[in-house]
């Protein structure tokens, strides 16, 4: 069974602050929340619920076609036990 014919693991927002793309999630997340994304929201009281991140300067992802706000599907097969995890 390919990842694609599975349900995905987690599905969340997409956000790009500074040089740094972040994964995010929660309940009653809206549009202005994700253009207003600081790393503040990460420490305090805020609609997030969980935060990522999924690449940052050193890393050579691309992101070619994700935009900033998108709705965006994950799919992972292993969870390394490190701090902080990480995915495969």
């Amino acid at each position: 069974m390919t990842m694609k014919e599975r349900e995905p693991n987690d599905i969340g927002y997409v956000v790009f602050h500074h040089e740094t793309v972040y994964f995010v999630k929660g309940e009653n997340l809206e549009k202005s929340h994700l253009e207003d994304f600081s790393e503040e929201d990460i420490w305090r009281a805020s609609p997030f619920e969980q935060v990522s991140i999924l690449m940052d300067a050193e890393l050579k992802i691309t992101t070619n076609g994700i935009k900033h706000g998108d709705k965006v599907a994950i799919w992972y097969d292993e969870v390394l036990e490190s701090y902080p995890a990480q995915i495969k």
